[in-house]
């Protein structure tokens, strides 16, 4: 069996085969070297890879109505509030999709309102994902209210005047 031996020039690190005259001590404390520069580079890049913030997720999905016979309709122009660990607006495309970006993970309500519709789903954002949501609008009732008010002064309804006046 053939000795294998490292040799150190500089920074960089050589093998060689029949060592003339290398210890196996020698062989030992080379073995390491190499070992602990292949270790540090591994820290190295982990550190260097593990030191990247993590990407923001988003929100997105489509706002719709459900007609009697099961079939969908989108609503575009839907206003959309996200609200939990910070508030984020939008609205609708004209294909009913909506996007909301760089959402911090967290528990977070979605309320749309279009003329007459509303719909309101709670949602948890994960980190660095996608969420993917699909928003049923139902008929909102709309209440209105007037307030009518009287004088309860007296009308005198027993007293009549009377006036004529004749010209020539």
């Amino acid at each position: 069996m053939d000795k294998v031996c490292f040799e150190q020039s500089g920074s960089a690190v050589h093998m060689r085969k029949n060592c003339n005259g290398a210890t196996r001590k020698d062989e030992i404390t080379m073995m390491q070297k190499v070992a602990s520069i292949a270790l540090a580079l591994g820290l190295l890049t982990e550190c260097a890879l593990g030191e990247s913030k993590p990407e923001p997720s988003s929100v997105q999905g489509v706002i719709f109505t459900s007609e009697q016979d099961h079939a969908r309709s989108v609503v575009p122009g839907t206003k959309l509030w996200l609200d939990g660990a910070l508030h984020l607006e939008a609205e609708s495309d004209s294909d009913g999709t909506f996007v909301f970006s760089s959402v911090p993970a967290g528990s977070y309500t979605i309320t749309a309102q279009a003329p007459g519709l509303t719909a309101t789903q709670n949602i948890e954002v994960r980190a660095v994902s996608v969420s993917h949501l699909e928003l049923e609008m139902k008929v909102h009732a709309v209440t209105e209210s007037r307030t009518v008010t009287t004088n309860s002064d007296p009308v005198e309804t027993t007293q009549a005047s009377k006036t004529n006046v004749i010209q020539d």
